[in-house]
């Protein structure tokens, strides 16, 4: 069955094809019909995006089978799963480097569309296992060095986490700081990104009531009896579900880093906390 959301998403489609809108893509600079499915994409750039329809691996949500997620040592890992909208091919990595790099704001809700999209399938995904419709209490991110806020003048992460954060109407709190500048992990093997991030993230100063104050409000929300069971609110009240959002998810040092802190703020004021992660892209 079809979420609002999905329905609303579909409907677009079905608009942007019966009255088209001709712009320059920002992807190809072609003057054609754009969609509105993703904004500021052509329908033929839209074909090309390798979408993850089926992951492989239900841990990191690959689309091949991964070898990283069987290792013993990842079995004790700090967040449920992660999700990723697209695998990270030769034209994923030039779209997010336009974005993250060279500060194109044209690819600002290109990136943030393509996650939406992805949130839409893990939200799917999560429904057909819980039997009820499935959502995240509130939104986080990894926050980017502040060496990398000056340099790009934006966190990539934070703004795309906040995008998705108004489309599906739920809290976007900054949860974690970065304690010091780290090397970019595309440039470590796997044992060197997992030193990498040792210590680098602990949780803001202000983490714990905002995870109090988020739960308190879910507990006494004033929904009635048959749409609480529909929604899976009830024995679920207790817990808290985050969502981290970052751009690109590799070996999960970084992913698993921050649920670590996450998780450290929800204990020491008795909170159940699943950190659930989606990345734009998996590489």
């Amino acid at each position: 069955m079809m979420s609002i959301q999905q329905l609303s998403t579909l409907w677009e489609g079905i608009l942007s094809y019966l009255h088209p809108h001709h712009s320059a893509c920002i992807a190809c600079n072609r003057h054609t019909a754009m969609t509105g499915r993703i904004p500021g994409l052509c329908h033929r750039c839209i074909a090309v995006i390798p979408w993850i329809h089926q992951p492989v691996c239900r841990v990191c949500g690959r689309a091949v089978d991964c070898p990283d997620c069987r290792r013993h040592a990842f079995a004790n890992r700090h967040f449920t799963f992660n999700r990723s909208a697209v695998q990270y091919d030769a034209e994923m990595r030039r779209w997010l480097a336009e974005y993250k790099y060279n500060g194109n704001e044209g690819y600002t809700k290109v990136i943030g569309g393509i996650l939406k999209e992805g949130y839409y399938r893990m939200q799917q995904e999560m429904t057909s296992f819980y039997h009820h419709i499935w959502y995240p209490d509130l939104i986080t991110w990894v926050p980017a060095s502040p060496d990398r806020l000056v340099s790009r003048g934006f966190d990539q992460a934070g703004v795309i986490a906040g995008e998705l954060a108004k489309a599906i109407r739920v809290p976007c709190l900054p949860l974690l700081i970065r304690n010091r500048h780290t090397v970019k992990q595309s440039t470590q093997g796997r044992r060197e990104r997992m030193k990498n991030v040792q210590g680098v993230f602990s949780y803001h100063p202000q983490a714990q009531e905002w995870l109090l104050h988020v739960l308190q409000r879910k507990a006494t929300s004033p929904t009635d009896t048959s749409l609480s069971s529909a929604i899976g609110i009830g024995d679920r009240k207790n817990i808290s579900r985050i969502l981290l959002i970052d751009d690109i998810y590799t070996t999960g040092s970084t992913i698993n880093s921050c649920a670590k802190a996450l998780q450290q703020a929800a204990v020491s004021r008795g909170i159940t906390a699943e950190v659930f992660a989606l990345t734009w892209s998996r590489s």
